[in-house]
């Protein structure tokens, strides 16, 4: 049987709720700048544009913290930001339906799953950088 004794074990107790409290506005401040580079990203290489009200609309709500969960918000308002997202042909139609019939107005830029891909690409990383921020957050705690 192994025994181990803490000295100080308040002081330790202590710090690790200090440390707890002090990574949720670290870890907020960081999601929302990562949503807001996806963001970025999305609206600069990905969507279709013909006016710009699509990508216009892009918007990231503020993160959210409760019960140990952390959201952020980020998406486009534009009534056709869906059916846009979902569409393989968005950004790719040559000015033509599936039909053949000519638009009158149409984009030569942009994909669908504009919001996805940068996600997907950001996802990639996310870890190490939230990571980064955490451990900064908790060296300043720790002193």
């Amino acid at each position: 049987m192994i025994t181990l004794q803490i000295k100080g074990e308040k002081e330790v107790s202590q710090k690790l709720q200090r440390l707890a409290r002090g990574t949720w506005p670290a870890l907020t401040v960081a999601l929302d700048l990562e949503a807001k580079k996806i963001l970025q990203t999305s609206q600069t290489k990905y969507v279709p544009v013909v006016e710009g009200d699509l990508r216009d609309s892009g918007y990231v709500k503020p993160s959210t913290h409760s019960h140990n969960t952390v959201r952020v918000n980020v998406g486009y308002s534009s009534p056709y930001a869906k059916v846009t997202h979902e569409n393989p042909r968005a950004g790719k139609t040559s000015g033509r339906d599936p039909s053949g019939r000519s638009y009158k107005q149409w984009s030569t830029v942009g994909s669908w799953k504009f919001l996805e891909h940068p996600m997907n690409r950001a996802a990639l990383g996310m870890a190490r950088r939230l990571g980064k921020i955490i451990n900064l957050s908790w060296s300043r705690l720790v002193k």
